[in-house]
């Protein structure tokens, strides 16, 4: 049997749930009982779905119920995340939780990009054969449908099918995300997709703050992630008026010993219009929560406290601060929504999983 548009329903409707019942997946996927007893045995002889425990009948009476989960450990992922000198690669399962993970500093560039995705295939090789997909997550526009870095500033890297050249050699599946909206994915999934819509702000500053040109944004835009026309949705300019109003140096060092003991004024000033540009798209999506990630673990206490203060005031709608999540996982999320992009995918298109999926 090939991996049914029924299969595909079951397993997007329990994916997110610890345990389920047969009666739950009647009711709530308005199928005949048949029909799912069917496909459950099916899946369950097939591995993808375990018996947990049973649920003994109420005082009422009636008949005991299976209590079933998913499989998470059915298939492995690989995610990636390159961010030029801070790399990290994990293996997951089903539901993201870590099995391996290698880290390397190493500068990657055009030149050297394969020979470091053939090392953490190495690295895993002993799980290969239930590798479902191999998950990249890097800066720059990505063209997503074709598996193609179009721009990496930051990897100096253009116009790279890396997607071909993976999946010649390994023959596993690659996904290829912008770093940003791979970390919006994760926190799709984290937040167990109860929200429709989240912006997750990259905040990662050169050090010397006068050469900053932009904010990488993630956005999740009815449950989805949103890549634009032409694959450029989040990659933001920065407005430059910062730097002819700046009277000295400003540096990322100064942002990370920010304090109100020792107030900046350009600092002071570079906060104001920063929280004005996040702001303005903030307003512009309207999101259930917004994240700030990317570098911001580096940032003193004081500085992400002004700047989210900054935010907040800014918004002229019942936005509430509770609704401002702060990411200190940094390159973590990044690898882990850049599998949890891939996933959401399979879950809400059918003909791809039935073309990816092998049942055997």
């Amino acid at each position: 049997m090939k991996f049914t548009y029924t299969h595909h329903q079951i397993i997007k409707y329990i994916y997110l749930k610890e345990n389920f019942t047969r009666p739950e997946l009647v009711k709530n996927l308005k199928m005949d009982k048949s029909t799912i007893s069917r496909n459950i045995d099916y899946l369950i002889n097939k591995g993808f779905i375990l018996k947990k425990g049973e649920i003994l009948p109420d005082k009422k009476g009636g008949r005991k119920t299976d209590l079933l989960t998913i499989n998470k450990n059915k298939f492995y992922f690989i995610g990636v995340s390159i961010e030029d000198c801070r790399n990290i690669a994990l293996l997951t399962n089903l539901n993201g939780e870590i099995i391996k993970e290698f880290s390397f500093k190493e500068k990657i560039r055009e030149n050297n990009i394969i020979q470091y995705l053939d090392t953490i295939m190495n690295t895993f090789e002993a799980f290969n054969e239930n590798i479902l997909s191999f998950n990249l997550a890097v800066p720059g526009i990505i063209d997503k449908k074709n598996g193609i870095i179009i721009k990496s500033t930051d990897l100096r890297i253009e116009n790279l099918n890396i997607k071909n050249i993976f999946e010649s050699k390994y023959n596993i599946y690659l996904n290829i995300e912008n770093d940003a909206n791979a970390a919006v994915s994760n926190y799709l999934m984290d937040l167990k997709m109860k929200y429709s819509n989240l912006v997750y702000f990259m905040l990662s500053f050169p050090e010397n703050i006068l050469n900053f040109k932009g904010i990488g944004i993630g956005m999740v835009i009815d449950k989805k992630v949103y890549h634009g026309s032409h694959f450029a949705a989040g990659e933001v300019i920065f407005n430059s008026q910062y730097e002819r109003n700046s009277k000295n140096s400003l540096t990322s060092e100064m942002i990370k010993n920010y304090n109100f003991k020792n107030k900046n004024e350009d600092i002071e000033y570079f906060i104001d219009i920063l929280s004005e540009k996040i702001a303005d798209i903030t307003q512009l999506i309207d999101p259930d929560y917004v994240i700030f990630g990317g570098d911001i673990d580096l940032f003193s206490d004081e500085f992400i406290n002004k700047l989210y203060s900054k935010v907040y005031n800014k918004i002229h709608y019942n936005f509430l601060q509770n609704n401002i999540i702060t990411d200190k996982n940094g390159i973590i999320t990044i690898a882990k929504g850049a599998i949890f992009s891939f996933i959401n995918f399979i879950l809400n298109d059918y003909e791809f999983s039935r073309k990816l999926i092998k049942i055997s």
